[in-house]
């Protein structure tokens, strides 16, 4: 099984259809809303975690697209605020998938947003709150 954590952005003229309906009855995907914010006749965003096959998987991805509907890993909505980042090393012990690492020549912590898996463990340990989830 594949599993993966996902942020749908819709705009606000497709809000209204059943997308995540789709998800499960023609790709036979699981899902878990981890968040969710959708309006009538405005744009709305929802983050998923969907199992299923990869081949499935990747068929509904590609379906969402063609909607035109704006779909991106979770662990690119993890961010590391450089500005508010006093680097005291903090969040590396909570990072289980070492996207946060520390430059052993600077000793500045650095993140690499494509290891992330979007646990957010890092943003609630982080004391200067220099991890952030930009989802909404």
């Amino acid at each position: 099984m594949y599993s993966k954590k996902i942020v749908i952005r819709y705009a606000a003229d497709i809000v209204d259809k059943p997308v995540v309906y789709s998800l499960v009855k023609d790709f036979d995907l699981a899902f878990n809303i981890m968040r969710a914010r959708v309006s009538p006749r405005r744009e709305g965003l929802v983050v998923l975690d969907l199992t299923g096959t990869k081949k499935n998987f990747d068929r509904a991805i590609g379906y969402l697209k063609d909607l035109g509907l704006n779909v991106e890993s979770l662990s690119k909505s993890v961010t590391q605020n450089i500005d508010k980042c006093v680097h005291c090393g903090t969040c590396l012990s909570f990072c289980s998938t070492n996207a946060l690492d520390i430059d052993t020549k600077t000793m500045k912590i650095t993140f690499d947003p494509e290891k992330c898996n979007g646990c957010e463990l890092c943003v609630k340990a982080c004391p200067p709150r220099a991890m952030e989830i930009n989802l909404l």
